[in-house]
């Protein structure tokens, strides 16, 4: 790599940080770009994924291949030489040797932009045609260069600044006068300019008529680029600041010493054992079996990329894919690091219970908006802050809306992740819970990942659509005969579902009724799901006042509740005496779908709502889950439509009402439902309206980064968050939420702290902070103070009922009692 002071007239000492209160020390531009290289280097050791796009996109030919890779080394070491701009030096760099005179003309990425491709223009040697087809690339490469201190957006406005800052050089004489070869580049401004117009509207129409692979592949190599980008100036820039250097990335590194705990734990030493399937089996004896058959297909196929993990709720799918995870370490080429991605916040804590107890803690990272940022004992809290941003852990447990911003976000700390995300295993759990209509582009989106970053995705559920079959890919299924666990007596008979209260039309005082006669006949332990909030509030308090002279607790579990309430009822839902008979026997839990997934709950009894066929397996793993009880029914109604929440989701159509889906749900043939729905996707991503899949494609091949982000986001969400104060009571402790609100503030608004001292604070009070704030959809009218637009804080107790936030109430003061879907559902 040729050194940046080629580039330089070298008159003066060109500096890219500053540091020091008192004396300022300085990093001079050459030290900085190398030192950003050098972290290329190392982050990139072990890491093939810049081969493998190029060698894709280029379809093999080994000279633009080379040539790609050096351009795109060249981006990563030139992203800076923007900073040679005279005014930057004397504003932002405090440099005296340029005077103490300049323009407004400060940035420098869009400078640092023009000069590479000038670089490009001057010094690539290709014939016309092959030279085109690398320009094409480096004016993306070149775009990269210019957002890294932003975020990606939209390639076609690249022309326009790219235009402006050629004129900028081209107008004033001096303030880019340092780079070596301005004259030249003054000179041929003009014919530069009309080749990247050529290039750009050649490459549109070139791409228009490509196949849709090689649109997504230039996408992929592009965040790529931005990720090592930002990342290795962000590591650069850390080590000057702070004078420790970054050896250590969170990579597997010694599979003995890792893996050392697992092995070590008695259910794991117990799975070696041989088990045959048959009816009589004890339910550990069956989890064994089906991880022993998920094992076997594992490494049978291990240099394949996507997996499917299909087996009921309660059949041990955490440990199972804990031990492919180890396998893939062990097994697979340069696996180094595992990811587990759930929807709900209550799987990440259960699933690191269990990693907790079967891996060193210190290799174990929790991200997610509410779990306070890993601290070590004697570690600086610069340190802490880096291992956090950068997942130094070996063990990354996550959201899928956070790890998927990883995959298909514009933001930098999003792609601070990405580059650490090759050679990795990655489980996501749940995945149906996506929405369905860009289930074929999340698809194509993984397997791409899969493809080039060497990564080998475990897609598991008790309801698992196969959705590579939307693309046609392989993939391979980990349980060959899902129908053999689902159809053995302790899963398939643990519930029984009944549909009588679906054959007529069923009203709120109905259920009420049903419900005041199971508590006649003694009935224990009852779940009953609405999939609506306004409902299920009207139906508890109808029911509490039914049963006031009762010894039947009826509890409410909504998502309306802080996470402390429904830990705390869970908890006592969960305890037993000595014999291990529940405490809580006389109980009703009323909730919405908060209840499902993730919440380890065993009820004797349960009535549901009907919604879409994946929930309803759900909730029934939540009855009967310990598979002691005989004839635990479930009672299945129909009392809201469900389409008004599930709008343009295809599994409406193939609801219980349905006779044939009665029979798939008794059977758990859960395959023929599948096929259905994704004959009906399918149908529905080629017809011509808005869920069209070539409107993604069209959106990547015009390089509409942000727009593509919006397109694929799992969650719309546009909420605004309000924040009450009252005082509540956990685990004995009472909390004031106004000093729970002042201690935030104080924090956030002290000037003495380091930006990483003060996350890391943040993030340790985050929790506490959530108990008082609700997401609402409508701006509060009255509010005393606010955090910026994000959280608004109101009177003590406004809103609170019993305990409880009163969505409604809110509503009809500031939304004109308008309650949108969103805030029915969970």
């Amino acid at each position: 790599m040729k050194s940046i002071n080629n580039y330089l007239k070298n008159n003066y000492t060109y500096y890219a940080h500053l540091k020091g209160n008192g004396k300022l020390e300085k990093e001079t531009l050459r030290e900085h770009s190398d030192l950003v290289y050098d972290y290329y280097l190392k982050l990139t050791k072990n890491n093939n994924c810049v081969d493998n796009l190029l060698r894709d996109y280029f379809r093999g030919n080994p000279i633009l291949i080379q040539e790609g890779i050096l351009w795109y080394e060249k981006a990563i070491y030139l992203h800076d030489i923007g900073k040679v701009n005279r005014n930057f030096q004397i504003s932002k760099m405090k440099n005296t040797l340029f005077g103490n005179k300049c323009t407004e003309r400060t940035q420098h990425s869009i400078y640092s932009a023009i000069i590479y491709l000038h670089i490009f223009e001057e010094e690539c040697r290709l014939d016309r045609k092959l030279k085109t087809e690398l320009r094409k690339i480096c004016i993306g490469y070149a775009y990269m260069i210019s957002k890294h201190h932003g975020y990606l957006k939209d390639i076609g406005d690249f022309l326009t600044s790219l235009e402006t800052g050629i004129y900028d050089i081209v107008d004033d004489s001096v303030f880019l006068e340092e780079y070596s070869l301005i004259e030249l580049l003054k000179n041929q401004s003009e014919v530069m300019l009309n080749k990247l117009k050529r290039t750009m509207i050649k490459g549109k129409e070139s791409i228009a008529h490509q196949d849709n692979n090689q649109p997504l592949i230039f996408w992929l190599l592009l965040k790529t680029l931005f990720s090592h980008i930002v990342t290795c100036d962000f590591y650069a820039t850390g080590h000057y600041m702070s004078g420790k250097g970054t050896s250590y990335f969170g990579e597997i590194e010694d599979i003995s010493s890792f893996t050392k705990k697992y092995y070590d734990d008695e259910i794991v030493k117990n799975s070696l054992k041989e088990i045959k399937l048959h009816n009589n089996l004890e339910i550990n004896d069956l989890r064994t079996k089906m991880s022993q058959e998920a094992s076997k297909h594992f490494i049978e196929n291990i240099n394949d990329s996507v997996f499917y993990l299909e087996a009921p709720t309660g059949s041990g799918k955490t440990r199972t894919s804990i031990n492919l995870a180890v396998k893939a370490i062990e097994k697979a080429t340069n696996i180094k690091r595992i990811f587990y991605v759930f929807p709900f916040n209550t799987l990440i804590e259960q699933t690191a219970n269990v990693l907790n107890e079967l891996f060193d803690s210190k290799d174990i990272g929790l991200i997610n908006s509410i779990e306070p940022i890993k601290t070590i004992k004697d570690e600086d809290y610069q340190k802490m802050y880096l291992d956090h941003i950068m997942i130094h852990f070996p063990i990354l447990l996550m959201s899928h809306v956070r790890f998927f911003d990883a995959l298909i976000g514009t933001s930098r700390e999003s792609h601070l992740m990405l580059s650490h995300m090759a050679n990795s295993i990655v489980i996501i759990d749940e995945i149906q819970s996506y929405k369905n209509m860009i289930w074929k582009e999340l698809i194509e989106i993984i397997h791409l990942y899969a493809k080039h970053y060497n990564i080998k995705f475990i897609i598991m559920s008790a309801t698992l659509p196969k959705m590579s079959e939307l693309i046609d890919e392989r993939a391979t299924m980990l349980i060959k005969s899902p129908q053999d666990y689902y159809n053995h007596p302790i899963f398939k008979d643990r519930t029984v579902p009944d549909f009588t209260l679906l054959e007529n039309k069923i009203e709120l005082d109905d259920l009420v009724e049903i419900l005041v006669k199971d508590v006649e006949n003694q009935e224990p332990r009852i779940l009953i799901e609405f999939i609506d909030k306004v409902n299920a509030r009207a139906f508890y308090l109808q029911l509490k006042s039914k049963l006031t002279h009762s010894n039947y607790q009826v509890l409410e579990l909504t998502g309306d509740d802080p996470s402390y309430f429904r830990e705390d009822v869970i908890q006592r839902l969960k305890q037993v005496d000595e014999k291990g008979r529940y405490l809580l026997q006389d109980v009703i839990v009323v909730a919405t779908q908060v209840i499902e997934a993730g919440v380890d709950i065993d009820m004797n009894k349960g009535y549901k709502d009907i919604s879409i066929l994946d929930n309803e397996e759900q909730f029934a793993g939540r009855i009967n889950r310990s598979c002691k009880r005989e004839n635990a029914r479930i009672y299945f109604f129909n009392l809201f439509n469900e389409k008004v929440i599930y709008k343009d989701d295809v599994r409406t159509q193939f609801s219980l009402r349905n006779p044939f889906i009665r029979d798939v749900y008794k059977d758990k043939n859960f395959k023929a439902y599948f096929e259905q729905i994704l004959k009906v996707l399918n149908n529905e991503k080629s017809r011509f309206n808005k869920h069209n899949i070539e409107q993604f494609y069209k959106l990547v091949k015009d390089l509409k980064f942000d727009e593509t982000r919006k397109y694929l986001r799992l969650i719309d969400n546009d909420d605004i968050t309000i924040f009450i104060p009252t005082v509540i009571n956990v685990e004995k402790v009472s909390i004031d939420g106004k000093e729970v609100w002042n201690q935030y503030n104080e924090l956030l608004n002290n000037t003495e702290l380091s930006y990483p001292e003060k996350q890391i604070k943040l993030s340790q009070i985050n929790k506490t902070f959530s108990y008082f704030t609700y997401n609402v959809r409508y701006l509060p009218l009255m509010y005393r103070e606010s955090i910026g637009e994000r959280v608004y804080l109101l009177e003590s107790d406004a809103y609170i009922v019993d305990g409880k936030f009163d969505r409604k109430a809110y509503n009809e003061t500031n939304g004109m009692g308008v309650l949108n879907v969103e805030e029915l559902m969970i």
